[in-house]
């Protein structure tokens, strides 16, 4: 049952990043391009990152996961608008680099081992 969530949630990762979030790997895909889309979609696209994310850290350091949903969803608004602004500040990286930064600031480095 465990193996078939995993593999449940993983799809729908794929399918979300192969249907949803254009760019998402893109290296040459920067914020300052990011910002311009439309606000559903920004806000889908920073899901998706917390989303994958919040999976690496339950298999590496449970209390990152928990960290990363409990401080983007205390709210989700003003955490959304504190990655924007970090985006105009530093257009020039991708969306997936700054915010993986955000969350490394508030819950711990990705690094494990």
């Amino acid at each position: 049952m465990f193996a078939l969530n995993r593999l449940f949630v993983a799809s729908f990762i794929a399918v979300s990043l192969l249907f949803c979030m254009r760019g998402y790997a893109a290296e040459e895909f920067t914020s300052e391009e990011f910002l311009k889309w439309d606000e559903d979609i920004r806000r889908s696209y920073i899901q998706t990152t917390m989303i994958t994310a919040n999976l690496i850290a339950q298999d590496n350091d449970v209390d990152q996961s928990k960290c990363i949903i409990d401080w983007y969803n205390a709210d989700r608004r003003e955490r959304e608008d504190l990655i924007y602004g970090l985006m105009e500040k530093h257009s020039q990286f991708h969306p997936v680099a700054v915010i993986i930064a955000v969350f490394e600031k508030q819950c711990g480095s990705f690094k494990y081992r």
